[in-house]
């Protein structure tokens, strides 16, 4: 009698250890998209910055608002597209001066910590920092407004301005597919024709140095907070595969 029911123990606990493992990669699924709205403050930081300082002249903080749209490879690494429309803004010569712009641009993202929440993986967590660089190509209104009128603003070119978005930012997972973001985006100009989104004579090439050098380009920067939702299963995840 104790005999088989010793047996039937072993039985029962072989049979738990095979389905296990095969419970939890059934029950464990990421969404691998995501989708979300943002909107914060935007500013311009480029070379036309230290004639603002000399000149009484300063810097508007103005809006940025857009869409983002986020495919998840797995709890670190995702890939980003974003779309967004900034200002930038200035007073110079007694006259305030706006510039609209439109930015679109493709990032890497990578999270510090595992970043999620499951209640069989404990190596998520719901909050994470996390940092992303990519590209990103910018055009600018070929007007500003200045008051109650509009004049047009100096346009380098047709073409669209190439940038490179870097930046560090918080996610936080406060409900089930609900996130929310925070993120501070610094943007860099690098093409010849993206030194000159300022839109007046007096501000390009401050340093007399145009193309020459990287710090002389144009330079914005964003801080915006968005809301983000989950949605697509790509299928079953193992948790034990993503060591």
């Amino acid at each position: 009698m104790l005999s088989c029911l010793r047996v039937n123990i072993t039985t029962i606990l072989i049979l738990l250890g095979m389905i296990s493992p095969m419970c939890l990669r059934a029950d464990f699924s990421l969404y691998n998209c995501e989708i979300g709205l943002q909107a914060g403050a935007s500013c311009y930081t480029g070379d036309a910055a230290k004639v603002f300082s000399k000149q009484s002249g300063y810097l508007h903080l103005c809006e940025a608002y857009g869409a983002q749209a986020r495919y998840k490879f797995d709890s670190r690494w995702s890939l980003q597209v974003k779309g967004q429309r900034q200002r930038i803004a200035y007073t110079y010569s007694d006259t305030v001066w706006r510039n609209p712009m439109w930015n679109v641009d493709l990032t890497a993202e990578f999270n510090f910590f595992r970043f999620g929440v499951h209640p069989y993986d404990l190596r998520l967590k719901p909050v994470t920092p996390y940092i992303f660089i990519g590209v990103g190509v910018n055009m600018c209104n070929s007007r500003a407004t200045v008051k109650d009128s509009t004049y047009p603003l100096v346009k380098m070119t047709d073409k669209p301005n190439v940038y490179i978005p870097v930046g560090i930012g918080v996610k936080w997972m406060f409900a089930e597919r609900w996130q929310l973001h925070a993120a501070w985006q610094h943007q860099v100009y690098v093409t010849s024709q993206g030194d000159g989104i300022e839109g007046l004579p007096a501000l390009n090439n401050t340093h007399n140095m145009n193309g020459t050098n990287f710090m002389n380009f144009d330079m914005t920067s964003t801080l915006t907070v968005a809301i983000v939702f989950e949605f697509w299963r790509k299928g079953d995840v193992c948790m034990h595969c993503d060591d």
